[in-house]
């Protein structure tokens, strides 16, 4: 077991604990990443409920099935501790986050972001992004009222990470 997060800079959920794995205080972590084999170069992760982390733990070792990973942590040592652990999220710092392809963009680097239109008028803040089946939605405060945004190729033309903008091509009935 450790200590809490040194700063409370930005966090990203990797994992979730679903239950106990054994006797010997394993995890059955269901993971939030595309990349499963992150958890093999983690030194170590923090836990918490879903708005912040809160501990940081030693990984101590990984294995995979085919939908979990069973993670083993230091001074989680039985079945009682884990269980005690159940539905926590997993988190790793910004500084340990996987470096994305260029255009890429994790979703907490998108909120906040200013959205304008193709007349270069600023419609409004991200301040949300949402999977969907077909695609994400940026979820956008446009005078006062959440307006969705199919992030498709027809209507987002750019986003400028350097400006915090998003730029998008309105088209009829987008906005209301």
């Amino acid at each position: 077991m450790s200590e809490e997060p040194e700063n409370k800079s930005k966090f990203l959920i990797v994992g979730k604990i679903v239950k106990p794995h054994g006797i010997r205080g394993g995890l059955k972590v269901f993971p939030i990443t595309e990349d499963r084999d992150r958890f093999k170069q983690l030194e170590s992760i923090y836990l918490g409920d879903e708005n912040l982390p809160e501990t940081s733990y030693t990984v101590e070792q990984v294995s995979y099935t085919p939908k979990h990973l069973v993670v083993y942590l230091k001074g989680i040592n039985n079945r009682n501790d884990a269980e005690a652990l159940k539905d926590a999220y997993l988190y790793v710092s910004e500084e340990q986050a996987l470096e994305l392809p260029e255009g890429s963009f994790y979703y907490y680097e998108l909120v906040g972001m200013s959205v304008q239109d193709q007349d270069g008028k600023i419609l409004g803040l991200v301040n949300d992004v949402v999977d969907y089946p077909a695609h994400r939605m940026f979820v956008v405060d446009i005078d006062g009222r959440d307006v969705l945004i199919p992030d498709v190729q027809d209507i987002v033309k750019k986003i400028d990470a350097q400006k915090r903008m998003i730029s998008i091509h309105v088209i009829e009935g987008l906005l209301e």
